[in-house]
């Protein structure tokens, strides 16, 4: 099965969204920051295909993150989520923002959502 990182800093979120993963399935790994998350990249040559990210962390932008993520994972769908309302519409946010699932969700939306960006190709 796939597997897929998850990165936000709000812990029950992780724990919430990688159980249910995990109960699909799915390997879950987990980082708590951008920072964290692109350490794990560069270091783990672990099979990756997703990402789920909060676009508001507080030591990056989820959108910086992917973007970076990209260098060491090129064409790595990401799944981002956020509590917030979407920035406003530009060209290169919409080429990143392959799918978008507003926060709070449910485990089943979180399901769908992910199956859906693991059956989109990606362009990198």
């Amino acid at each position: 099965m796939s597997t897929l990182l998850v990165i936000d800093d709000e812990r029950v979120v992780r724990t919430v969204a990688c159980q249910t993963l995990r109960q699909a399935g799915y390997t879950c790994l987990e980082a708590d920051s951008a920072l964290a998350a692109l350490e794990q990249l560069q270091s783990d040559p672990q099979r990756l295909d997703g990402m789920v990210v909060d676009i508001r962390l507080p030591d990056m932008s989820g959108l910086n993150l992917v973007r970076l993520a990209r260098i060491h994972r090129p064409g790595t769908p990401a799944l981002f989520i956020s509590g917030y309302a979407l920035p406003a519409e530009e060209p290169e946010l919409q080429q990143l923002l392959q799918a978008f699932l507003p926060k709070p969700f449910t485990p089943d939306q979180l399901l769908a959502a992910v199956r859906e960006l693991l059956r989109t190709p990606q362009s990198s």
